[in-house]
């Protein structure tokens, strides 16, 4: 009973949305969280494993140069990774601005314009095609790709995949 009195606790005090992952590897941490079947391989997370790609992806983007307040952009699908992007932006304690992948060019590209969004985490190079040349007139300093592909495009900027990251 203390033990969930303590984690009632730890919750209740919660800020921010990130902070629930610490509490839930160390309440959890062995417990499967994530689970994508689909995916080849198969991506199984444990509440620690996902807690430290999250921290990993905050601490790869801020070494990147993306810092506290920034908007970034993440135009991606539900996925195990979008799940770590998502919330490594928000442990990077910067702003999300998110939509799905799939929506249409003009759309990503507005609200990637009118958000003053300085990075862009994307779900793939089809995406990242579909949205050039237009990337290039936009202040953006840093494409992550979600997928572990190769950008193959020339940009200005530094343009990494996921595991790069």
């Amino acid at each position: 009973m203390n033990t969930i009195n303590n984690l009632l606790g730890d919750i209740h005090s919660l800020q921010a949305l990130p902070q629930i992952w610490p509490i839930l590897a160390r309440c959890c941490g062995e417990t499967l969280a994530v689970h994508d079947p689909h995916t080849k391989p198969e991506i199984q997370l444990t509440y620690q494993q996902l807690l430290e790609k999250i921290q990993y992806f905050a601490a790869g983007l801020q070494e990147l140069g993306v810092k506290s307040r920034d908007k970034v952009a993440l135009f991606g699908d539900n996925s195990p990774r979008w799940l770590i992007g998502d919330q490594g932006i928000l442990t990077a304690g910067a702003v999300n601005v998110v939509r799905s992948a799939s929506a249409d060019r003009q759309e990503l590209l507005y609200i990637l314009k009118d958000s003053d969004s300085s990075a862009l985490v994307i779900e793939d190079r089809k995406t990242l095609e579909k949205l050039q040349p237009d990337l290039a007139a936009l202040p953006i300093s840093l494409l992550v790709l979600l997928s572990d592909e190769a950008a193959e495009l020339e940009f200005p900027v530094p343009c990494l995949n996921f595991s790069q990251v």
